[in-house]
């Protein structure tokens, strides 16, 4: 028999509304703990593991994946913690090597686990739709004679410029697709930035 793998484990805290859960891959399945109780998924019973950015303003650096099981259920992993309001530490140097263990583990005991990067098609649709009534709006803004410059529109042309760059990048980042283990698209995986070592 081979011999057990260790185990892999990822502390984390989504939101406000939320206690923090200590996530945990072993050989048995996907496993999470808070408040005392312990949630459990089979390899067997996963049906498909997503990846995405679901960066906000708030919370530029977020990347998630999502673990559905056959029942529906699903869980939702993140890669930045709530410590408090506009508070969101990234902890992309454990997260993604914790997904990572996820789905080489759920991959090698359960084939047929889809595996998928990016948002859903309804998700993306509407994402699509809502820049491209924000792009008219700046559009029409930028367009319009006789409209006296006012803070409150110089205010809505600043956030609008600020938001399309994102929301480009994130149409481009979370376009649907499939993708196999172990090649996962890197866009939906927080880099690992190298970080040099200075010597005194």
């Amino acid at each position: 028999m081979p011999a057990p793998q260790v185990p892999v484990e990822y502390g984390v805290r989504r939101s406000a509304l939320e206690k923090a859960r200590l996530w945990r891959v072993d050989d048995a399945g996907l496993s999470w703990a808070y408040d005392g109780k312990t949630f459990h998924f089979d390899y067997s019973e996963i049906v498909s593991i997503r990846l995405e950015w679901t960066a906000s303003r708030a919370d530029h650096a977020r990347y998630a994946c999502s673990v559905t099981r056959f029942n529906g259920w699903m869980e939702t992993i993140v890669s930045t913690h709530y410590a408090g309001p506009m508070q969101f530490p990234d902890q992309r140097e454990t997260y993604r090597p914790f997904v990572m263990e996820l789905i080489g583990r759920t991959a090698k005991a359960n084939p047929a686990c889809a595996f998928h990067a990016g948002s859903t098609l309804l998700s993306y649709g509407g994402s699509f739709l809502i820049l491209g009534a924000g792009l008219v709006m700046l559009a029409a803004v930028a367009l319009s004679l006789g409209i006296p410059a006012t803070w409150l529109i110089v205010t809505k042309l600043i956030v609008l410029a600020f938001l399309i760059p994102l929301g480009l990048a994130w149409l481009w980042k979370n376009r649907p697709r499939r993708f196999t283990p172990p090649d996962v698209p890197p866009d939906v995986l927080p880099p690992i930035e190298e970080v040099s070592l200075t010597r005194s």
